[in-house]
């Protein structure tokens, strides 16, 4: 009897210390799990703000633009069409970012024209550059400015979809929607433009 009673005992306490030790494993995994989708809600965040910084920003350079035109724009010219593209631009995804720094290039294009047929008119030697690359404004400081932030929403996007992809993997219940990869063929421009550069303060890798 006393050996049932003490088998007993011991299957007793054998079962509480599993669903004890049952709970403080679903208790860690829970806080571990909330702590990743918070990190992730973070850099979604920043991100958020990464991009509304960029619009601000091609905002700014569509009016220099205007400014550098000395023929007056009108609604529905081909030039006011390219800077109102240009400020209305998502950024949401790889051909938006590509087409920032199209209508760059043509917008430029369009000035080097202007320039060339004003030194014929004047019958003046050579045109001046419009920037240092061909899809820059005259301000440098702005343009590099614009480069740091689409390559910072590059690497944050990343970095985003690196976390989801080790969340999914634990929880492949509930996985999370990764967010847009951002490539496309002007990426290798910003690269070339930071590539003797160190690593910007605050970049996406300490987030």
């Amino acid at each position: 009897m006393d050996s049932l009673l003490s088998f007993t005992g011991f299957i007793l306490n054998f079962t509480v210390l599993a669903v004890f030790s049952l709970f403080c494993f679903k208790f860690i995994q829970s806080r571990k799990n909330s702590g990743q989708k918070n990190q992730i809600q973070n850099l979604n965040a920043k991100l958020s703000m990464l991009r509304m910084t960029l619009r601000s920003k091609l905002k700014t350079k569509s009016y220099k633009y205007r400014s550098l035109f000395r023929i007056g724009i009108t609604s529905g010219d081909p030039i006011d069409e390219a800077l109102n593209e240009l400020i209305a631009l998502p950024l949401e995804n790889g051909d938006d970012l590509q087409r920032y720094f199209d209508i760059s290039k043509k917008v430029n294009s369009m000035l080097i024209t202007q320039a060339a047929a004003e030194a014929k008119k004047e019958q003046t030697a050579g045109v001046e550059p419009v920037g240092k690359e061909d899809f820059m404004g005259t301000d440098f400081k702005s343009e590099i400015a614009i480069l740091r932030l689409i390559k910072e929403i590059v690497e944050v996007s990343r970095v985003i979809n690196k976390r989801i992809e080790n969340y999914n993997l634990a929880n492949p219940k509930q996985p999370i929607a990764q967010v847009n990869t951002l490539t496309f063929p002007a990426l290798a421009e910003v690269n070339r433009v930071f590539m003797n550069k160190p690593d910007d303060p605050g970049s996406a890798q300490a987030a």
